[in-house]
């Protein structure tokens, strides 16, 4: 299976997490939610993002919406 286009645009990073971070990751991951380290901190990335646009911090960027409709032809 060829591989997404997000799939082959992620850019690898390093971070130093110190031993109270590592730990609620590791709570986090037991729970079953997350398939992984790097889905658990997407996720919550993002949702820090979302708080911060609700709260006028960030500015809301303007995104092109895409309508899908099912139709039948005759």
């Amino acid at each position: 299976m060829p591989k997404t286009k997000s799939e082959t645009m992620s850019i690898r990073k390093e971070y130093r997490l110190s031993p109270y971070i590592i730990k609620k990751i590791e709570e986090l991951l037991k729970t079953g939610d997350f398939a992984s380290e790097a889905e658990l901190i997407r996720i919550a990335i993002l949702n820090l993002y979302k708080d911060y646009e609700i709260e006028g911090k960030i500015k809301r960027k303007k995104e092109k919406i895409i309508d899908v409709r099912e139709v039948e032809i005759d």
